[in-house]
């Protein structure tokens, strides 16, 4: 077993490093102890059709140690670098566990808790919270524990070490408050879209529908166009898939409020849209293809053109989301350009799970080597949360 571990963390350790095809044959008890890999690379030939298919496979990859952040879900994650950086969560249903930033080291897979230098730390521990990369730089937004939501917008230099306050939310000029929300980066802007004003018992949650965004270089907050003036039946929703793909906004299903005041107070939308910043309008597109259900609080990241998303919530839990809702495990691909789903799998599937914390690793970090999905932690259906850590390596997008 450990040399098979071995051979599982050499292949991770292989696909974060090349742009090389792997593949994986069948293990046999007997395969597992001999002192040989039984993992082999084969180069990829260019012989894609017009519309490619995403490929790839998933990996367990091991946490060998250090001060890692444990079981918790409704946190964020996001790579720069080889690193992975962590923040927020809860174990309990509704109580905040830190305000720790953890960091986890793709190369030598330890855990550690990142230095905060400075007088500036967040606040208020907080689950329901997001993070984003930009750069060298992470993005910290929202939250709550549980007394109150989380008011502070946050950035932390991974060179320096150093938190920096943005603004105060709820103020004039910038967003709302918030938890279960989605962001979304590009090279100048942090975006947030949707979410819940509070949580707990709320028998009519408040939520959003429109996109804040956050300027860079001049610190400032902007609300794009309202989707709902351009469509009156767009949703407002929490926890959806949120990305900027070739330089549009997408927004992917997520738990939903309908906008007849007549209508359901909670349910999982199968809807998807995207704004496009050069003509500023939003567009409702059909997909078609293998197409997941409706659902929320997956794991979801970017690959070239196609949003990956896996598992999550595809039936609310009917106590206000104290436990887990109906879980799945399956992992779909929509192609952004095509408007088609595609189902991938692969490798060591993850078990049923939601209300992760996910994020790509790919060009955006300005990395041309290891494309993937990586996801960390989450609810399982026992209502328990995992600390698993899985990357699901993208041979071909």
């Amino acid at each position: 077993m450990k040399n098979f571990v071995t051979y599982k963390n050499l292949l991770f350790n292989l696909l974060l490093n090349t742009q090389t095809s792997i593949k994986a044959k069948d293990f046999t008890k007997k395969q597992k102890n001999k002192k040989t890999c039984a993992f082999y690379c084969e180069k990829k030939m260019n012989t894609d059709a017009v519309a490619p298919t995403l490929q790839g496979e998933w990996i367990k990859v091991e946490q060998k140690g250090g001060n890692a952040p444990g079981k918790r879900c409704s946190h964020g994650i996001a790579v720069v670098g080889d690193k992975l950086y962590s923040f927020g969560g809860e174990l309990e249903t509704n109580v905040a566990i830190d305000k720790d930033l953890y960091v986890f080291d793709l190369n030598t897979q330890n855990w550690s808790i990142a230095p905060a230098n400075g007088d500036v730390v967040p606040t208020i521990s907080s689950f329901g919270v997001r993070m984003v990369a930009v750069g060298t730089k992470l993005y910290v937004f929202g939250g709550r524990n549980e007394d109150k939501v989380s008011s502070d917008f946050y950035s932390y230099d991974t060179v320096t070490n150093e938190w920096k306050f943005l603004t105060k939310l709820g103020e004039e000029g910038g967003p709302e408050t918030r938890t279960y929300h989605s962001m979304a980066a590009d090279e100048n802007h942090v975006y947030v879209f949707g979410g819940v004003n509070q949580g707990g018992e709320m028998v009519t949650p408040f939520r959003f529908r429109t996109v804040e965004s956050y300027n860079i270089d001049d610190g400032k907050w902007a609300q794009l166009p309202d989707p709902g003036e351009q469509f009156p039946m767009f949703e407002k929703r929490g926890g959806a898939g949120f990305h900027v793909v070739q330089g549009k906004i997408w927004v992917v299903y997520g738990f939903a409020t309908s906008p007849d005041p007549n209508g359901n107070n909670d349910y999982e939308s199968d809807k998807v849209q995207f704004y496009d910043p050069a003509s500023q309008k939003w567009t409702q597109v059909e997909t078609k293809g293998d197409k997941p259900s409706a659902r929320s609080v997956f794991a979801s990241a970017v690959v070239g053109k196609h949003i990956l998303i896996f598992g999550g919530e595809t039936w609310p839990d009917p106590n206000f989301h104290y436990g887990p809702g109906t879980l799945f495990n399956e992992g779909f691909a929509l192609d952004t350009e095509t408007l088609v789903w595609e189902r991938f799998t692969g490798g060591d599937d993850p078990d049923t799970r939601g209300w992760t914390a996910s994020t790509a690793r790919g060009r955006r970090q300005h990395m041309r080597r290891g494309k993937g999905l990586f996801m960390h932690g989450g609810k399982i259906p026992t209502n328990d949360r995992t600390d698993e850590l899985y990357f699901y390596a993208v041979n071909s997008a």
